[in-house]
């Protein structure tokens, strides 16, 4: 597992510096005289990056080095998270350093498939790596209101930092990563991946969701302190997400609970998700909150990061491993790109209705898991 080390970090980091600036929603939207939706949407860039790059990202991942591919990954996040930091009361410049930076995220994650592949617990590695990168969005939610101590420049140059010994670390130790090759990608695509994309498209979205709109939905309820408050749930959702993804696939895995996992995971996932939306919209208090984010950050990530490790298993090649979970990933990136930013809207104007969705789209996919 050591050879995993320098992969971790650059997912680690990529979680720290995209969601650093979660809990700064209210101040840079006040700083860039912009709305809240449109602050909401430097968070969803990572999503909209999976969409637009993810499938040629899984094609790089196929056709060249896993090394080639994180490389590229860890250049792009550290010019991105770096050149930021000098744009921090114009919009549209910092708006362009944080896609750069977003387009690492997809180069990180296409080869997940092609590494966890070449260990013998496919799952543990993938739920190790998934449960990483969200530690790290935790993180960076968690530290973001602490940071604040040394300005916003200060703030988000700890990730800058963090990123700079990611890039040294994928150069310096990732010689002995997989080199497989594909000459095409004929058998990477099989129909029953579409309900593994639907749940992962689900669990991506709230995810985010929720950890983006927590500030500014307290600031509408006038509760004290609602930017530390919401840092403090999306730190509580992502840890919890990571520890989920973690911990709880290495167990239903060695266990044989694969299948009573995923429906476990998928029923407290659904659960939590409305609690979430309706102490959100209606009565918000810190403790029910505070657990219920961690829940469903642990249960939801879990099932997201099943519905990714089995994905792997319709393709008719090793080889294809890279570009599924890419399929995967940008299919469930697009609720990231799409919905985040439009169901802040609906939350502030149409309370029922936002949590008429959430419950929806949940209950939905605790349905399908049953098939995972």
């Amino acid at each position: 597992m050591t050879k995993l080390f320098p992969y971790l970090v650059l997912l680690f980091t990529i979680g720290f510096g995209w969601f650093l600036i979660s809990p700064l929603v209210p101040i840079l939207s006040a700083d860039f005289h912009v709305s809240v939706p449109s602050v909401i949407l430097l968070i969803s860039l990572y999503g909209y990056s999976v969409v637009l790059v993810g499938l040629l990202a899984g094609y790089i991942s196929a056709r060249f080095t896993v090394r080639d591919v994180l490389i590229a990954s860890s250049v792009f996040t550290f010019v991105g998270l770096t050149l930021r930091i000098f744009f921090l009361h114009d919009f549209l410049p910092f708006f362009i350093t944080q896609t750069l930076a977003a387009v690492g995220y997809p180069l990180a994650i296409a080869p997940v498939g092609a590494v966890a592949s070449s260990f013998k617990n496919q799952r543990s590695v993938t739920g190790l790596s998934v449960g990483v990168l969200f530690i790290g969005m935790g993180a960076g939610s968690f530290i973001s209101p602490l940071l604040l101590a040394f300005g916003i420049q200060g703030d988000l140059g700890s990730a800058a930092v963090l990123s700079l010994i990611s890039l040294a670390l994928v150069l310096a130790f990732t010689g002995d990563y997989p080199k497989n090759y594909t000459r095409n990608l004929k058998g990477s695509f099989s129909p029953p991946m579409v309900r593994n994309w639907y749940v992962g498209l689900v669990i991506a979205t709230f995810s985010v969701f929720f950890g983006g709109v927590a500030s500014a939905l307290l600031s509408v309820h006038h509760v004290t302190n609602a930017v530390s408050l919401g840092g403090l749930l999306g730190g509580l959702s992502f840890v919890g997400s990571g520890l989920g993804a973690a911990v709880l696939l290495p167990v239903f895995e060695v266990k044989g609970l694969v299948r009573g996992g995923t429906m476990l995971s998928a029923t407290l996932a659904f659960v939590f998700a409305v609690v979430i939306s309706y102490s959100l919209l209606f009565a918000p208090e810190s403790v029910v909150l505070g657990a219920s984010y961690f829940l469903y950050g642990f249960f939801g990530n879990a099932l997201w990061s099943l519905a990714l490790s089995s994905v792997v298993k319709y393709v008719k090649y090793p080889t294809l491993s890279g570009f599924a979970t890419s399929m995967y990933s940008v299919v469930s990136n697009l609720g990231v790109a799409l919905i985040p930013s439009y169901l802040t809207s609906v939350f502030l104007s149409l309370p029922l209705v936002g949590l008429a969705v959430v419950g929806v789209m949940q209950l939905v996919a605790l349905v399908i898991a049953r098939w995972l």
